[in-house]
């Protein structure tokens, strides 16, 4: 259940992009958001091709574009601690006459290393709205990319709850 008192509303149901969509703004599934929040980005699915290639020497990002047909994403690497990491991600949908128009962007900052991981320090997404952009800004306050409880269900062990056919009840 999500509860949202600042708009006296609460939702109810099971984890859809509808839900993130109400938390953050972007319709992203669960496992999209997830790879956010450990600093990645959600990449599109199905069949890609390359756009274009480059590098932004003002930001210091090889920027990769690629696109579907009916949409286009834009990826930002950082070179960081000794590896490539996700500096940030946009998102436009492809609309007739040919330019494309912008959906999201997040943006990743301040990397930092945890338990073997490159991680952010704060996310920051921004997409359009009506009324002019609307900006989240995401600061971590502690980090556990390899949670004890995470562990335990990744590696089969630990009870994950339900019956024995993995539903929530006897049958």
């Amino acid at each position: 259940m999500l509860i949202r008192p600042e708009k006296a509303r609460w939702h109810h149901g099971p984890p859809s992009s509808c839900a993130v969509a109400s938390l953050i703004g972007v319709a992203l599934n669960p496992d999209e958001l997830v790879e956010l929040l450990l600093g990645g980005a959600p990449v599109l699915a199905g069949s890609t091709e390359v756009i274009s290639q480059r590098w932004d020497r003002k930001h210091g990002n090889e920027v990769l574009r690629i696109g579907n047909g009916q949409r286009e994403q834009e990826l930002r690497f950082a070179w960081e601690g000794g590896e490539w990491v996700v500096a940030g991600v946009a998102m436009f949908q492809v609309v007739q006459g040919g330019k494309p128009a912008w959906m999201w962007t997040v943006r990743h900052e301040k990397f930092h290393r945890i338990a073997g991981f490159t991680l952010p320090a704060k996310t920051i997404i921004r997409r359009p709205t009506p009324k002019g952009d609307e900006t989240l800004t995401i600061r971590y306050v502690d980090q556990k990319p390899n949670p004890p409880a995470l562990m335990a269900s990744a590696s089969g062990s630990g009870d994950h709850g339900g019956g024995e056919d993995g539903g929530d009840g006897p049958d």
